[in-house]
């Protein structure tokens, strides 16, 4: 009989855990050159409180090592690597004072919205870089990421567009990337 009050077992990272998160980071920083020095710069810390991988506006990405591990199995390193560009693209991009400048950081429902649509306008140009890319190393777009698609919104808007957008459409937007919203203190 198991105990109901019990707390689970912690993941142990292990060495072949940080020489992947390593080996995504190269693959991230010779897919995009010209933004390997931020890609170089992000300060990457274990936080199992993530569901999935989240940077603060320190340039901090926390990331979940189950979730890490998940990637790595399927669909591979290059979607890590994805994932460490859309956070370093987080922080080229000023998510977090664009959000502050349109209101959305005064409310966690308008901060997730906002956080949509900016996700929405960076896996758009991820997406494009990879469709056009000669780099022998490939980044692999997840099919849980938020595209406009998905919302039947045109490609290739700012995240402010895609917010003034979004704010209309509540309900659907909600619900509709689950699986790629990112939960910090500092977004």
């Amino acid at each position: 009989m198991t105990n109901p009050t019990a707390k689970p077992v912690p993941i142990i990272q292990t060495q072949a855990d940080v020489n992947t998160i390593n080996a995504a980071r190269m693959i991230a920083a010779q897919f995009l050159p010209w933004w390997s020095p931020v890609i170089r710069q992000l300060k990457l810390d274990r936080n199992d409180d993530q569901p999935t991988m989240c940077v603060n506006s320190a340039g901090r990405v926390y990331y979940n090592l189950e979730f890490v591990r998940k990637l790595k199995a399927e669909p591979g390193l290059g979607a890590i690597a994805f994932c460490l560009l859309h956070e370093g693209m987080h922080m080229i991009s000023n998510t977090h004072k664009r959000a502050a400048a349109v209101g959305a950081d005064q409310d966690a429902q308008l901060a997730m919205l906002f956080n949509i649509a900016s996700d929405m306008s960076i896996n758009t140009i991820l997406k494009q870089e990879a469709a056009r890319s000669n780099c022998q190393y490939k980044i692999v777009i997840p099919e849980w990421v938020c595209l406009p698609e998905k919302f039947d919104l045109p490609p290739n808007l700012s995240a402010e567009e895609y917010y003034l957008r979004l704010l209309s459409m509540r309900e659907k937007a909600s619900g509709a990337c689950d699986g790629a919203v990112r939960r910090n203190e500092d977004r």
